[in-house]
């Protein structure tokens, strides 16, 4: 693992999204880094960092406490910058939700290394505490202590396809197939932008009406049926003289 990875040995990306499992969003951001783990890692203070925690739904649904065995999928990334469990140790969690099924107290502790370059292999242990949301990282590199810290929110994913927020190509919009034609970052269900021009327009709408009644998997079959017809009508028109997405995954309209 690159230097460049540093600080974010936090949690991340790494087991395939579980059948019966249920997935937790985090919305982060740096508030307090020391300034030589910061250069190491190459973030800044007040970058956003997200995340997600997937659990077996017969352990981890509402009302229950569940712990680290429970805990099938984990992650963290900020500035592209992604870390899973092949690179860090879910040493122990204890996580309760509420009667709706949210994330509302508990703790969990990660421990990982980060290659430091001239520095070597650096130590890291994470502790993320739900009910006082928040994050802290710490080593005994140098002395160090802590090295970062900040605010993080945890949440029900919101689209109910059981992919985290980072994961998937159409935040907003149930899509647990993450079907994308046109190879752009977003997924059909949420990308009736055909032009890739960042924005639904006329020319969208032009390019279903020639291809409808058409079968085959065309840009245009926004629902996945193998035709462009009047339900793929139906999705364009909620996206009409709007942007599509939003993606959680590196897209062509990031940055637009």
């Amino acid at each position: 693992m690159k230097h460049r990875t540093a600080l974010l040995v936090l949690v991340l990306c790494g087991f395939a999204t579980t059948t019966h499992a249920t997935t937790w969003d985090l919305e982060g951001v740096v508030d307090q880094c020391d300034p030589l783990a910061c250069d190491l890692a190459g973030i800044t203070v007040g970058e956003p960092i997200a995340g997600y925690i997937t659990a077996d739904d017969a352990a981890s649904g509402p009302g229950s406490t569940f712990g680290a065995a429970d805990i099938t999928d984990y992650g963290i990334q900020a500035q592209g910058v992604a870390v899973g469990p092949a690179d860090s140790t879910l040493v122990s969690a204890t996580l309760t939700t509420d009667g709706n099924g949210e994330l509302e107290s508990g703790t969990m502790a990660l421990t990982g290394q980060i290659d430091g370059g001239i520095f070597g292999l650096i130590d890291l242990a994470v502790s993320i505490d739900v009910g006082k949301e928040t994050w802290t990282i710490e080593t005994d590199f140098l002395g160090l202590g802590v090295v970062a810290s900040g605010p993080g929110n945890w949440f029900l994913e919101a689209d109910g396809d059981g992919l985290a927020a980072i994961q998937d190509n159409c935040t907003e919009v149930a899509n647990p197939a993450q079907r994308d034609t046109d190879i752009d970052g977003i997924g059909n269900f949420c990308d009736p932008d055909f032009d890739q021009n960042c924005s639904v327009d006329f020319l969208d709408v032009a390019t279903i009406k020639q291809n409808f009644l058409l079968s085959g998997d065309l840009v245009t079959d926004l629902d996945g049926d193998g035709i462009t017809s009047f339900p793929d009508v139906g999705i364009a028109k909620q996206f009409f003289l709007a942007d599509p997405g939003p993606s959680g995954v590196p897209n062509i309209c990031d940055g637009n």
